[in-house]
């Protein structure tokens, strides 16, 4: 957990993941999380439930903690760098 209360753990934060949106993962990116212990990468079934990826197509997903805090979303590693990208801005 990190100090806020989130999941640190990146396969404990996909398996929950697939049970909130079980559609979103491909049986690949399923083999990915499972077997591998990797994230999944943006893939035509993570298109189709999430359109707005399209232009991320082959990249890995990062699980990303809301202004630092409890709650995590999935965002293309390209948006995810380090304590920059979209994602930490100020």
């Amino acid at each position: 957990m990190t100090a806020n209360g989130g999941i640190r753990n990146n396969k404990e934060f996909w398996q929950q993941w697939n049970n909130l949106q079980p559609d979103s993962l491909s049986k690949s990116n399923m083999y990915r999380i499972k077997e591998l212990g990797l994230s999944p990468k943006i893939d035509n079934q993570w298109i189709k439930a999430f359109p707005e990826h399209v232009n991320y197509k082959g990249e890995t997903l990062i699980h990303h903690h809301v202004d630092f805090g409890r709650y995590a979303i999935p965002v293309p590693s390209s948006t995810h760098v380090g304590s920059g990208g979209i994602w930490h801005t100020k």
